[in-house]
């Protein structure tokens, strides 16, 4: 909701808007590793001992919080380090500076990209090449207000549930970030085009896969001199 707030301003798509400081674009995918990949992993360790696989669930938990304190501190400890350097003699014209983000954006992109839908797909022909996994049942809760047996399944449950909403709220999120660049006249995809090809990504390599090619295409699109010129 707060992003198409945001876009709804004609301003928002200036093309001297688009690119972050350097420092912060080259800090995003270690800050995620560290901050999100990481806690992540440690949940599926065979942590035998309660109490630490409770604590280890716990930091997992804010760790969205974790990855922008992480990406702020890093970034502000770059600039910091490339305040005491001089300038070289041919500096970099404004158009370079202010591309100087989309590198280390695309890198972010593409990692994201091939790790989400290496994940995805995996996990989709594991379930169809396994006679006791079912797709439906992986990801679809049966009943979410149905009785559990254990602690386990409630967890499952509600795990379901929250992937569920974040799945549908990514879903409209880049579907409207692609119907953004239409509608102000920066690209021919259409909405139409745009849901198809939603649906077939969500599908086909995962909502984070497609989420990362949204963004990544968007980048390069509002980066794109012929969008300058408009812009």
């Amino acid at each position: 909701m707060a992003s198409t707030f945001i876009t709804g301003r004609i301003s928002y798509f200036s093309w001297t808007t688009r690119s972050l400081p350097e420092s912060t674009a080259k800090v995003i995918l270690p800050a995620v590793a560290a901050g999100y990949i990481l806690p992540t992993m440690l949940l599926f360790f065979p942590i035998d001992d309660a109490q630490t696989r409770q604590s280890v669930v716990a930091v997992r938990q804010p760790a969205p919080v974790f990855v922008v304190i992480m990406t702020e501190l890093l970034s502000r400890a770059i600039e910091y380090i490339g305040r005491g350097r001089q300038a070289k003699p041919d500096s970099p014209s404004a158009d370079e500076r202010i591309d100087s983000d989309l590198p280390y954006l695309s890198v972010l992109y593409t990692t994201t990209c091939i790790i989400s839908a290496s994940l995805h797909m995996s996990l989709i022909f594991s379930c169809l090449l396994a006679e006791n996994l079912s797709l439906t049942r992986l990801f679809f809760p049966v009943d979410s207000f149905a009785p559990v047996a254990s602690l386990a399944d409630g967890a499952s449950t509600f795990l379901k549930n929250d992937f569920l909403l974040v799945t549908a709220s990514t879903f409209v999120w880049c579907w409207v970030s692609v119907w953004d660049l239409y509608r102000v006249g920066f690209s021919n995809v259409s909405p139409l085009s745009a849901l198809v090809g939603l649906l077939a990504g969500f599908a086909g390599i995962g909502p984070g896969a497609t989420a990362a090619a949204i963004w990544f295409w968007r980048e390069q699109t509002m980066s794109q001199r012929e969008f300058r010129q408009r812009s």
